[in-house]
């Protein structure tokens, strides 16, 4: 399912999360069409799970933040350096983000979900 994920990643960063489809994350991932549906069944639930992985890693880094001792700049830089490293580590987000202000409802919901946790 990992690679299926990073396929979807690179999909949505470099078409767009409109115009990926979901083909072109199974070609991409070297995966049958099928095996794409085994795990994921339309393409707002592949970007629900690029979404989780993202978010998921961000959580686990600001958690770590979280546990060392640092003042107030100390942190502030911490921050700025951890969100920016992942907003350009992280293009299929930014699509999706993009995505999302263009109307993908569905797409937003899951981003607002997260943000909210």
């Amino acid at each position: 399912m990992a690679a299926l994920l990073d396929s979807a990643e690179r999909v949505f960063a470099t078409q767009g999360y409109a115009a990926a489809t979901m083909t072109a994350i199974a070609a991409g991932a070297g995966a049958s069409i099928g095996s794409l549906y085994q795990f994921f069944p339309g393409k707002e639930a592949v970007a629900r799970g690029v979404l989780e992985r993202c978010f998921g890693q961000l959580y686990a880094e600001l958690d770590a933040l979280a546990g060392q001792p640092v003042d107030a700049a100390g942190l502030a830089d911490a921050l700025s350096t951890l969100m920016l490293r992942h907003a350009t580590a992280r293009a299929a987000g930014m699509a999706m983000l993009d995505a999302g202000s263009a109307g993908q409802s569905g797409v937003r919901a899951e981003i607002r979900a997260g943000l909210r946790e």
